[in-house]
């Protein structure tokens, strides 16, 4: 061998060096940045989800606990509908953060509201007209939603489906971070 097949021998594992150094010098730099960004972007739409979730359990509650109020003692009808209505406003701004069964689960829990209120409103009617006098379908009728209420039933599976999603959302989250 001489002196050029020496050359050529050393060259080329240092300029290969050379190159892969620089390309992962660059290459390694831009995509750092890029799961930078990703990172930031992500992190801002889950904390945001999450508290929207949170938004959305907490009008759960308020308005799950009016409505036992509601039923209970007959009284505070307004302030039962404002609640609703808030709760139902928070969750249709925020539908984009929302899963398609938890929207069906909220187009089905509005549904329900309308009843609840129908039924408790037929009631409150019928009080102020004497409770003996009311007719035995108006009484079933609250008596139904009342222990739908009591049950908490109308709720149930929309928080359950809001805890699910949030498990999983944190689950995900923590996958990443490993």
């Amino acid at each position: 061998m001489d002196d050029k097949d020496y050359l050529i021998v050393i060259a080329t594992p240092l300029l290969t060096f050379l190159f892969n150094y620089l390309f992962y010098r660059f290459i390694k730099g831009d995509i750092e940045q890029k799961i930078h960004q990703n990172n930031i972007s992500y992190s801002g739409v889950f904390q945001e989800k999450l508290e929207v979730y949170k938004g959305l359990l907490e009008k759960i509650y308020i308005t799950e606990s009016s409505l036992k109020k509601l039923v209970i003692q007959g009284k505070n009808q307004k302030e039962v509908l404002a609640y609703i209505d808030d709760f139902l406003k928070y969750a249709t701004i925020n539908q984009p953060f929302l899963t398609e069964k938890m929207i069906k689960d909220l187009r089905a829990l509005r549904i329900e509201f309308s009843n609840i209120l129908w039924d408790a409103n037929n009631l409150l009617v019928a009080k102020s007209d004497v409770i003996n006098n009311t007719s035995p379908e108006t009484f079933d009728s609250w008596l139904a939603a009342t222990k739908k209420i009591m049950k908490e039933e109308p709720f149930t599976e929309i928080k359950e489906r809001i805890m699910k999603q949030m498990k999983s959302d944190l689950q995900t989250v923590e996958g990443k971070n490993k």
